[in-house]
C-alpha cells in the first residue's frame, strides 16, 4: 500500500513540474506543423510550404475556372494552411477571409527564446535577409469566404518574391490575424529544431 501510495504521489509530481513547464514560454509565436491558438476562436496550422514559378488562381469573384499566373521574374511562396473554427464565441463574430488576414514578413521582430535559426537554416550565421511584409495572393479561392464554427479548411495562400531571393532558405513567418481588435498570431515557417 505504501509503494503505491507513493508511486501515486511521484506520478502526480510529474505531471504537475511537466504541465507547469509546458506553459511558461516567452515565444511570441510557433512552427511549422505547429497549432496556433488565434483570438480564442480558431486552431491554425501551417502543414507545408513551397517555391512555384507559376500559380493558378480565381481572379475574380464569380470565376469557375483558375487563371495561370506566370512567374517570368518572380516566384511564388505557397503556403498550406489548416484552419479549424472552435464555434466557441458569438456567432456574429463569424469572420469572412480577406487580403489583410494573412501576410508574410522577414525576421524583423521575431523574438523566440530555446532556438537558434542557425540550426534550422544549417547555416553560418541567422538569416539577415529583409524584405517588404507583403499580403498573399488575392485568390477567390478564399477571400470572401466564412468557416462556419465547428468545421474546418485546408486553405493555400501565394505570394510573390523576386527571382533572386532564395524564398526556401530565407527566414519568413506567417502574421495570421483576423480582428484589428484582438492579438494575431506568427508562424515561423521551419520546423522547430
Amino acid at each position: 500500500m505504501c509503494k503505491k501510495l507513493f508511486f501515486c504521489i511521484s506520478m502526480l509530481t510529474v505531471l504537475f513540474i511537466s504541465s507547469s513547464c509546458a506553459k511558461i514560454s516567452n515565444e511570441n509565436c510557433v512552427f511549422l506543423n505547429e497549432r496556433a491558438n488565434l483570438h480564442e476562436e480558431y486552431i491554425i496550422s501551417v502543414t507545408s510550404i513551397g517555391k512555384l514559378d507559376n500559380i493558378y488562381v480565381y481572379k475574380n469573384k464569380n470565376d469557375t475556372e483558375k487563371s495561370e499566373v506566370i512567374g517570368t521574374t518572380k516566384h511564388y511562396l505557397y503556403v498550406e494552411l489548416h484552419i479549424e473554427h472552435q464555434g466557441i464565441s458569438d456567432p456574429q463574430e463569424n469572420h469572412e477571409l480577406d487580403m489583410n488576414d494573412f501576410k508574410i514578413k522577414d525576421h524583423t521582430g521575431v523574438q523566440i527564446d530555446n532556438i537558434t535559426f542557425v540550426e534550422s537554416f544549417e547555416a553560418a550565421e541567422i538569416s539577415k535577409v529583409d524584405f517588404a511584409t507583403r499580403n498573399a495572393i488575392e485568390d477567390y479561392a478564399w477571400v470572401d469566404t466564412q468557416i462556419e464554427p465547428r468545421e474546418s479548411r485546408d486553405l493555400i495562400l501565394y505570394f510573390e518574391f523576386e527571382k533572386e531571393l532564395d524564398i526556401i532558405n530565407t527566414l519568413m513567418v506567417l502574421e495570421v490575424d483576423f480582428f484589428a481588435t484582438k492579438k494575431g498570431t506568427d508562424i515561423v515557417l521551419i520546423n522547430r529544431v
